[in-house]
């Protein structure tokens, strides 16, 4: 979501071309927002504890409140990683009952996760309306209805407040461009590449270094070949419960419960010598 790219495109291409914010680039920002967020709500936290006169009340807050300090996952993870182990939605549901300014995010949180829930356009912006109403207004009669309303301090939130600004007022259009019929794209291939090529810089290959591999390697020795290429994986269909579903003679589960799911990834094949 930077203008200058966004002027690049738009004078090179004009209107030949559909601009697409990247899924990914809109949920990062997310998490960047959440983390502020979290932290805002800590030091808010620590304030109020220290002003808590049943020694304890106090002692129960401090312990809820490390479990946020000791457990960042909890606002970081989706409901599924959540889910994968059942004391961390306990957790998260005792942090969220004894503080609600960590409710409250938590509701920011999963309500713009469930945006790219959506398969067509009207339903994204119409569940993006719904999210809007959760974020802190400017202006301060409507600051004091809102904290009215959700009985939290506004200022804990601003960050979601200049990411609702962010998209609503500067990249909406090229937002929701991803929920047109036909689009659903993404650069994660093009990521994917970018972050395994890092890997050698990180590792300390110099640019000499990575380019004579890239020349001579073949007549050096056995070498693998990366690709990128989609394949064919097996999942089990997540509206069938365990229960429903039961297992085979065999112990595994029947072919029927599973459905195709394409992936596409890094994949390495061995080359012989000599071949390109």
């Amino acid at each position: 979501m930077a203008n200058s790219y966004k002027s690049v495109v738009e004078d090179i291409f004009g209107n030949s071309v559909t601009l697409i914010v990247d899924k990914w680039h809109v949920l990062h920002d997310l998490s960047t927002k959440i983390s502020k967020c979290r932290s805002a709500i800590l030091d808010h936290l620590n304030e109020q504890i220290k002003r808590e006169s049943d020694e304890k009340v106090r002692e129960y807050k401090k312990a809820v409140k490390r479990m946020v300090t000791d457990n960042g996952y909890l606002f970081k993870f989706g409901d599924e990683k959540l889910a994968e182990k059942p004391e961390r939605m306990q957790m998260l549901a005792e942090v969220c009952k004894v503080f609600p300014e960590f409710n409250h995010l938590r509701l920011l949180k999963e309500g713009f996760e469930l945006i790219y829930d959506c398969r067509d356009r009207a339903s994204a912006e119409g569940v993006y309306d719904q999210w809007c109403e959760l974020v802190p207004p400017s202006g301060k009669r409507l600051i004091e209805a809102w904290e009215t309303e959700y009985g939290v301090p506004a200022s804990l939130f601003e960050e979601m407040r200049v990411l609702r600004n962010t998209i609503s007022n500067r990249w909406h259009k090229e937002v929701f461009n991803y929920f047109d019929e036909g689009s659903f794209k993404t650069n994660a291939i093009a990521e994917a590449t970018n972050a395994f090529i890092e890997r050698f810089v990180i590792n300390g290959y110099s640019y000499e270094r990575m380019r004579a591999k890239a020349l001579y390697w073949y007549d050096a020795d056995q070498r693998w070949r990366y690709v990128i290429e989609s394949r064919t994986q097996r999942k089990l269909n997540n509206s069938i419960g365990m229960s429903e579903a039961g297992f085979g003679t065999s112990g595994r589960w029947f072919s029927s419960l599973y459905d195709d799911v394409v992936v596409y990834g890094i994949y390495k094949e061995m080359l012989s010598l000599g071949s390109a």
